[in-house]
């Protein structure tokens, strides 16, 4: 194919990955279940944790903040986020559906990049739809604690961009092992487990705050971490970088295995 169709092929080949992906049954109850839980969840309890901040309740969260009320929320959504970037790789494998794509793009590497710029389209507008509601409503919540109340804050909107990218990294992780492993319970149960017991990780040593899933939620509340583990901090700069090389590192390493695996396999 010469390169003036190819050029053309493109977003043909970006739309159709992404029409398949978002036909996923799962992948939409994942999604509508993610949006539902972490909105409504911290829409509910941004008032008692307001009530928390006012009486400097101990028992609230160490490094609870006005700025970052909610934003505790998208670790739980996390659960939502991996479901998508397994199920959106090891879908193919199952169903059979991978030999029909390379007979229509038998350029792999082409294929592959149009699958993770298609995940990554529909895990960054679910994170647009829901964190910034989130966000605006757990404000709304607070009464006069909000930092909406003198104007809007720029960090709030750094906030919601390093959450978003949180996810956008951890769907392709998780899009990663599923076609490392070409199966989604190995994946779904490695990174759930992770996601929800980083934290408790850390108390192995400080050096596991590299890990994509603790560095990650430090682009947006580090708080999260640090309170609880101060000698945890990595800074905006080097979280970031810890979890694009996490990222990168196995969507580079899943993409070599996808190019040269035998499909039939």
């Amino acid at each position: 194919m010469s390169a003036p169709a190819i050029a053309r092929s493109r977003p043909r080949l970006l739309v159709s990955e992404l029409t398949k992906l978002i036909t996923l049954r799962t992948v939409w109850i994942s999604a509508l279940v993610t949006f539902a839980v972490v909105v409504l969840i911290g829409w509910s309890q941004a008032g008692p944790v307001a009530e928390g901040l006012r009486r400097h309740d101990p028992d609230l969260a160490p490094g609870a903040s006005p700025a970052t009320v909610g934003f505790d929320w998208v670790a739980l959504g996390l659960i939502g986020i991996i479901v998508i970037g397994v199920i959106s790789a090891s879908s193919e494998f199952v169903s059979g559906q991978l030999r029909s794509s390379m007979v229509a793009v038998p350029q792999r590497w082409r294929l592959y990049r149009a699958k993770c710029a298609a995940l990554m389209l529909f895990t960054t507008a679910l994170g647009l739809v829901t964190i910034p509601l989130l966000s605006l409503l757990s404000q709304a919540a607070i009464g006069e604690l909000s930092v909406l109340d003198g104007g809007f804050p720029a960090q709030l909107v750094f906030r919601w961009l390093g959450a978003i990218a949180f996810w956008d990294a951890s769907a392709l992780i998780g899009f990663s092992l599923g076609i490392l492993l070409r199966q989604g319970l190995i994946p779904l149960f490695l990174l759930i487990v992770l996601s929800q017991l980083s934290l408790m990780l850390l108390l192995l040593g400080p050096v596991l705050a590299y890990l994509p899933t603790i560095a990650g939620v430090q682009l947006f509340d580090a708080g999260l971490v640090t309170g609880s583990f101060p000698n945890a901090a990595l800074g905006l700069p080097v979280a970031a970088t810890a979890t694009a090389a996490w990222t990168a590192g196995l969507l580079l390493l899943a993409g070599w295995k996808f190019v040269a695996r035998d499909v039939r396999n």
